[in-house]
């Protein structure tokens, strides 16, 4: 009774530790993005158009991470590719593409 009881309460408290560390997290994000939904954005891998920004972890620091569709820059004319798959860009080396 009492192992079921504890075991209960224990989950509940990881749980909302979980949230809090998540919104502190998502909130990082959204003060430190470089860049905004709907932004060109590219690096030697590639362009993509903003369509999500998130993070992922990497030691204990969230890490911005940009996911989008792939695009492509030719003559000035910035054009989606036919890849279907959403991508992503990390934090590095980044830079807004005009069209």
């Amino acid at each position: 009774m009492f192992n079921s009881v504890y075991i209960r309460r224990e989950a509940e408290i990881q749980l909302e530790y979980e949230k809090n560390l998540h919104k502190l997290r998502t909130d990082f994000v959204e003060e430190n993005a470089e860049f905004k939904i709907g932004n060109f954005i590219g690096n030697v891998t590639g362009i993509i158009k903003i369509k999500d920004i998130g993070y992922e972890m990497i030691g204990n620091i969230p890490e911005i991470v940009y996911y989008g569709f792939r695009y492509k820059k030719n003559k000035g004319v910035i054009s989606r590719t036919k890849d279907k798959k959403l991508s992503h860009l990390r934090n590095y080396s980044l830079k807004l593409i005009k069209s």
